[in-house]
């Protein structure tokens, strides 16, 4: 009976974890995206510092911030630190647009390392108790210096926090103050210095851009500005973007969210944020326990012993064996490392594997500068593999020719790939 009970617990905490495992690793992965802002001001001989937060938002070096983190400083004063990938030092970026209106600035920076833009979500408005999460570098946490030399050279890392939605609503207080603007009122922790920064849903998808703590009447209330606002100035600023897909667990029973959109679309189905959650995930674990619990009753009762009653042995099935799906005819490859790199061999013993730089993002990680956080993915068909590069910076060879990216590339024995400046020789184990 022991075990029938603890069976259910497994099942039952089966059901719950993966959601929950899914969601920390995708705002763990949009940290990768979020970068810290520098701006120097210059106060007649002295010199003052500003930091705020920005995310990239497309492939062209592309950051959104507040225009309140930059407006003042001259150009080549804007600073994007450039940690955590590559080199810990920071690039020059400049203002291509903004607007007081929205407190937005979007700045180009053409040196930036390569990172995954983050996507804005597209789907029903973001509800009143859903979760959101803020990724920036609050003044608390950082160590900005009025050093311009430290300052540049500094790596600090992000700081994530969780919270609700409390309020949506609509308010002339911010920006220029001369129309109203969508914001939305929230719970999770934020600083001096995450301005610029984004607010996230379950699947990292940005739903507002941090900007403003209203501390009056003694309250203290975090307000970020929607993304509908954002998606609308980045479009009339021809800056392209991608929306969530919706692909990732939102709640214990495994459904997902749903909506789907073309980059840079604001047509008459307006961008409007998801709702995060089905339902707030104490609710799951509370759900969960009450079935816990119902279900071990069952079992108790349903396994109680009668006065008549004993124990019978169950046989075995004789030479059963559980239904296995055949194998693939490609299997027993790997990518064995070349020219000074032989100590890397990876097995390709599964159906789909990524390599790049980052270990907590791919199956296999390089530690060389010139491979990009996620480089490459392989995938295993029924007659052979096939390469993918993930628009990386360094780019993807095979056989000395460089690949389009996002675009499969079907592998023979005794290929020669280059995963940045990293070779391998693909061929059987």
């Amino acid at each position: 009976m022991f075990r029938h009970f603890m069976a259910a617990c497994v099942l039952l905490t089966s059901l719950v974890t993966p959601a929950l495992s899914a969601t920390g690793e995708a705002i763990k992965d949009a940290q990768g995206s979020v970068v810290r802002i520098v701006a120097f001001v210059a106060n007649g001989k002295k010199t003052s510092v500003t930091t705020g937060t920005g995310f990239v938002v497309d492939g062209y070096k592309h950051v959104v911030t507040n225009l309140h983190v930059v407006e003042k400083a001259q150009p080549d004063d804007i600073m994007v630190a450039d940690g955590g990938i590559g080199e810990h030092s920071s690039k020059v970026a400049r203002i291509i647009a903004k607007s007081t209106a929205l407190d937005l600035a979007i700045l180009e920076v053409p040196t930036l390392s390569k990172r995954t833009p983050l996507k804005l979500f597209k789907g029903k408005p973001v509800e009143v108790a859903q979760n959101a999460w803020a990724i920036g570098f609050p003044g608390v946490a950082d160590e900005a210096s009025d050093s311009r030399e430290q300052v540049e050279n500094d790596f600090i890392s992000s700081t994530v926090s969780s919270g609700i939605i409390n309020k949506t609503t609509r308010t002339k207080e911010w920006g220029n103050k001369s129309a109203e603007v969508n914001i939305l009122h929230h719970s999770a922790a934020v600083n001096h210095g995450n301005s610029g920064g984004p607010l996230l849903n379950e699947c990292a998808n940005v739903i507002g851009v941090n900007t403003q703590i209203d501390t009056s009447d003694g309250n203290t209330v975090n307000k970020a500005l929607n993304v509908v606002e954002l998606a609308d100035f980045l479009s009339e600023n021809s800056i392209q973007y991608d929306t969530g897909d919706g692909q990732c667990a939102t709640t214990a029973t495994g459904s997902v969210a749903t909506p789907t959109a073309a980059s840079g679309s604001t047509d008459a189905a307006k961008l409007t944020e998801g709702n995060g959650n089905s339902f707030p995930w104490l609710t799951v674990a509370a759900v969960g326990l009450v079935v816990l619990a119902l279900a071990g009753l069952a079992i108790l009762f349903l396994n109680k012993p009668t006065a008549l009653s004993k124990p019978q042995a169950v046989a075995a099935p004789v030479g059963a064996v559980p239904p296995v799906k055949p194998p693939l005819a490609t299997g027993g490859y790997v990518l064995q490392g070349l020219d000074g790199h032989e100590n890397l061999r990876f097995a390709l013993d599964r159906d789909s594997i990524h390599i790049g730089r980052s270990a907590s993002m791919n199956d296999y990680a390089i530690a060389d500068d010139s491979v990009s956080r996620r480089h490459v993915s392989l995938r295993r068909e029924q007659d052979g593999w096939l390469l993918e590069d993930e628009n990386t910076t360094n780019g993807t060879s095979l056989n000395g020719q460089r690949l389009v990216s996002h675009r499969t590339h079907r592998l023979s024995a005794n290929d020669i790939v280059k995963i940045g400046e990293v070779k391998f020789l693909f061929c059987k184990a």
